[in-house]
């Protein structure tokens, strides 16, 4: 890794770890950073927002240059820092960026309830989008997770790719299951803004998968009309790959 460019690596979090992808892409090419896990004090996110600004800062003070990586929930965690911090950073790689993880949440059970012909839950889905509230989305995810318990395949384009992840993290700690309800939760009450807010970034590159669940055609659309509107000009760039939400594992990416 050069030590004049420090580039971050922000995981799918939160309560995750990052040494799946640290194993798959190559320890050498990123700092993969490990996010804080919930300390049972107060509230979840606003403490991990805070320590992800911490951490980039340490790293702008130390090296000429930062650039970021920001996998799905990573999005959020970049995106909710201080827009002046935020202009220090040289690029920014989104993969799959979720900005609003519930809304993207929402569109994966959308998917699992199509694919599987539960119409019985749509209702209740339906609700759930229209008035966010953590009691019915556990409800919600309650029911959706017994018929489909791994539920995590669906992330996946490429069944061979899904099988090594599962190899990888199956030999990891378990999700810091307190982290995950925490920062889901709060993310449904408290960060379900439609569509989000996204901050002002220098040079953006966006790798989105075709075959997202989370990330549908409709929401790709509008990451395309805001990330290639006149104000970013060549500054960005979008590269659509045949892949899930984890195109930087299922395909060959050259970051």
């Amino acid at each position: 890794m050069n030590k004049s460019i420090h580039r971050i690596f922000l995981h799918i979090g939160p309560g995750g770890h990052p040494q799946v992808d640290e194993k798959l892409l190559g320890h050498n090419l990123f700092d993969f950073w490990q996010q804080p896990f919930y300390e049972g004090d107060g509230r979840y996110l606003p403490f991990l927002i805070e320590e992800t600004k911490k951490k980039i800062e340490y790293e702008l003070e130390k090296n000429e240059c930062v650039e970021v990586i920001a996998h799905s929930f990573g999005a959020f965690l970049l995106n909710q820092q201080p827009q002046r911090l935020i202009k220090e950073i040289k690029h920014v790689s989104f993969i799959a960026p979720t900005f609003n993880f519930f809304h993207s949440l929402t569109n994966l059970f959308d998917y699992g309830l199509k694919l599987h012909g539960k119409t019985a839950l749509e209702n209740q889905l339906r609700s759930l989008k229209m008035n966010p509230c953590s009691q019915d989305f556990w409800s919600f995810f309650g029911e959706f997770t017994k018929f489909y318990p791994d539920y995590l395949k669906l992330y996946f384009y490429k069944g061979d790719t899904y099988e090594r992840y599962r190899k990888i993290a199956d030999e990891l700690p378990d999700f810091n299951e307190t982290s995950l309800i925490n920062g889901i939760t709060e993310l449904v009450d408290e960060f379900n803004i439609q569509p989000p807010i996204i901050k002002e970034y220098n040079h953006v590159t966006l790798y989105l998968g075709k075959s997202d669940p989370l990330i549908p055609m409709e929401d790709q659309t509008f990451l395309q009309s805001y990330f290639l509107s006149r104000d970013y000009g060549s500054n960005a760039n979008i590269h659509y790959l045949e892949a899930g939400h984890f195109p930087h594992l299922e395909t060959s990416i050259n970051f």
